[in-house]
């Protein structure tokens, strides 16, 4: 980038995951009921979002650290409960 611009780059494991998915797991993987109210669409949201990580990957030489969402959540678990 030229002085004065800038570049957003997605960043993320390159694979979609559902909410639905995120929450199953989370509640397994840290044995907590974690309360969800299942709602249509608002309107203008997508059905699906994937971070497409190949321009990170090109331009930053980037990898993602965690992989798949089950290392994801644990990570972030274990950040959350640590730092209470």
């Amino acid at each position: 980038c030229r002085a004065g611009e800038f570049q957003a780059y997605h960043l993320g494991g390159g694979q979609g995951v559902s909410i639905a998915e995120v929450i199953a797991r989370a509640r397994v993987l840290t044995g907590r009921e974690i309360r969800a109210i299942d709602a249509p669409r608002r309107a203008g949201d997508p059905p699906v979002l994937v971070a497409d990580i190949a321009l990170a990957r090109q331009a930053l030489d980037w990898e993602p650290k965690h992989s798949g969402i089950d290392d994801v959540i644990r990570t972030a678990w274990s950040w959350m409960t640590k730092a209470r």
